[in-house]
C-alpha cells in the first residue's frame, strides 16, 4: 500500500458501487474505514461517530435498511481474551469515491452511521471473519478457534429492528483459527482465511450459507507468511474475477489472486464512469422540454468533469445557484452522450447517482427515473423532499434496457433544490452502468 495511514490492515471489501475500490481499516488505534484504489493508493478516509478504541477485526459490504445504497459494515468482533458481554458492528451507507481524490485523500465523518450491539447465545468468543449474504442481507460471523470455527448468523430482520440481536448458532466447521472471510458478491462462493490458507465453498441456487458451509471446500492460494507479516484479511472481487488480500504492517503489499477455472463470469460494461465530463446549463433558465432529446444542441452549454454542484467544497466543477444565496436557481439541467458498443445493447441496466434533493433522469428522450419532483413540474417548482443526508452515496437503480440503442446514446438529467434558509444545497449527478448481466 501507498500510504502510512495503514499499518495494521485487519479487513478488506471490494467495493460494488465505486469501481476500483477496496475499503480496509487497521486493528487497533482505530482510525475510521480507508478507502484504496487497487493499486494500494489512498482515496479517502472517513470516520465513524461513536467509534472510538475497540477490536475491529473485520469489513463487509452489502443490503442495509434503504432499497438502493450499498452499505459498510466494520466488525468491533475481536476478543482475545474472551472477555467481552457483546461485541458491536457499525454500519452506514457507502459513500461514492473519485480517483480524482489521489491527489488530496479527503478526511469525512461517514454520514447515517450505526451501531449493532450483539451477544452469542452460548458464551463469549474471539472472532475476526464478519460477513454479509448479498442475496439475503444476514449477517455471519465465524469464531477464532484452534480446532474449529463457530459460524453465527443475525437475520436482516434482527439487523434492521435496532434492538441488541442475539446472534444464533448455524454451524462447526473444521476450518479452524479463521482470520478473515467474505461472501461473493452474486452470493455463489464463501472465502475464509487463516495465515498462509484460505478455503472457498461453492453455494448452490437456493443453498443457506450454513448448508454452503457444510459442504466441501477448495483450497485457495494466498501469500502467506513471511509475504504477509500476519496475512488477514481477504475480499472477492465485486464482479467474479478473483479475490485480494492485504497483511498486517507498515506499506504492506496487496495481492490479487485471479481466477482461472472456466466460470469467470461475464464482466460489467461501465457506460458512463464517475468523474467523467458532462454539458450542463446553470442559468436559472426555463429549458423547456427539448433539452432532454438526443437531437439537442447542448454545445452552447458549459462543460466540467463531475462531481458538479456546490455547498460542500469537494466539488470538480462548481455550478452557479445564481446572485442569490437565499433565492436559488431551481433547477440545473446536465447532459452526457454515451455508445452501448459492441455486443449488442445490454440486458440490464443499471442507473447509479449521487443527488441532493430532487431529480428526474431521461434516457434520449424518455423518462426513467423521478425522485422527490411532481410528475409535470414546471422549471420553478421546488423539489419535494430532500435526499441531503444521503448526497453523497450511491443510489442505485434498475431500468429497462429497451431504450437502449447501440448507437450513440443521450442521458439528461434535471436537478432541483428544495431551498432551506441560510444552508446551500450541493446537486450531483453522475454517472450511468451496465451490471454483469449486461453482456448478451
Amino acid at each position: 500500500m501507498q500510504t502510512l495511514a495503514v499499518s495494521e490492515a485487519s479487513g478488506l471489501v471490494a467495493s460494488r458501487q465505486n469501481p476500483g475500490v477496496l475499503w480496509t481499516h487497521n486493528d487497533s488505534g482505530f482510525s475510521g474505514v480507508f478507502a484504496l484504489s487497487t493499486n494500494g493508493a489512498l482515496l479517502a478516509n472517513y470516520r465513524i461517530p461513536n467509534a472510538f478504541s475497540g477490536d475491529y477485526e473485520d469489513i463487509a459490504v452489502g443490503p442495509g435498511p434503504l432499497p438502493g445504497f450499498n452499505y459498510i459494515y466494520l466488525g468491533d468482533i475481536g476478543d482475545n481474551e474472551m472477555s467481552r458481554f457483546n461485541i458491536s458492528v457499525f454500519r452506514f451507507p457507502e459513500p461514492a469515491v473519485y480517483a480524482h481524490q489521489v491527489s488530496s485523500p479527503p478526511t469525512q465523518f461517514a454520514e447515517g452511521s450505526q451501531e449493532l450491539t450483539l451477544t452469542y447465545p452460548d458464551g463469549r468468543y474471539d472472532a475476526e471473519a464478519l460477513m454479509i449474504d448479498p442475496l439475503t442481507g444476514d449477517l455471519f460471523i465465524a469464531t477464532k478457534l484452534l480446532t474449529s470455527s463457530r459460524i453465527y448468523r443475525a437475520t436482516r430482520a434482527q439487523l434492521e429492528a435496532g434492538e441488541p440481536i442475539v446472534l444464533s448458532f448455524v454451524r462447526q466447521i473444521a476450518f479452524f483459527k479463521v482470520s478473515g472471510g467474505d461472501i461473493s458478491s452474486d452470493g455463489r462462493f464463501i472465502v475464509l482465511r487463516r495465515g498462509n490458507t484460505a478455503a472457498i465453498w461453492s453455494r448452490r441456487a437456493g443453498q443457506s450459507i450454513a448448508d454452503a458451509l457444510g459442504g466441501g471446500a477448495i483450497n485457495a492460494p494466498v501469500v502467506g507468511e513471511p509475504g504477509e507479516l500476519n496475512g488477514e484479511a481477504i475480499g472477492f472481487h465485486p464482479s467474479g474475477l478473483g479475490y485480494y488480500t492485504v497483511s498486517e504492517g507498515m506499506e504492506q503489499p496487496l495481492y490479487f489472486f485471479r481466477r482461472v477455472d472456466a466460470g469467470v463470469p461475464r464482466q460489467p460494461v461501465v457506460l458512463v464512469g464517475p468523474g467523467e465530463t458532462w454539458r450542463y446549463r446553470d442559468q436559472g433558465s426555463d429549458e423547456g422540454v427539448t433539452w432532454r432529446e438526443p437531437a439537442f444542441n447542448d454545445s452552447a452549454w458549459a462543460e466540467g468533469p463531475a462531481q458538479l454542484g456546490y455547498g460542500q467544497g469537494d466539488e470538480r466543477t462548481g455550478i452557479s445557484y445564481g446572485p442569490d444565496l437565499f433565492t436559488k436557481f431551481t433547477t440545473t439541467y446536465f447532459r452526457k452522450t454515451f455508445t452501448a458498443g459492441s455486443p449488442g445493447v445490454p440486458r440490464n441496466i443499471a442507473l447509479r447517482l449521487c443527488f441532493n434533493d430532487g431529480v428526474a433522469v431521461y434516457l434520449n428522450g424518455v423518462e426513467i427515473l423521478r425522485r422527490n419532483l411532481a410528475p409535470g413540474a414546471t422549471f420553478s417548482q421546488l423539489a419535494s423532499g430532500s435526499a441531503a443526508e444521503l448526497q453523497n452515496c450511491w443510489q442505485t437503480f434498475a431500468i429497462g434496457s429497451s431504450l437502449v440503442q447501440p448507437r450513440l446514446n443521450t442521458i439528461a438529467v434535471e436537478c432541483i433544490a428544495r431551498r432551506h434558509p441560510g444552508r446551500t444545497s450541493a446537486s450531483t449527478c453522475n454517472w450511468l452502468r451496465a451490471p454483469k448481466t449486461s453482456i448478451p
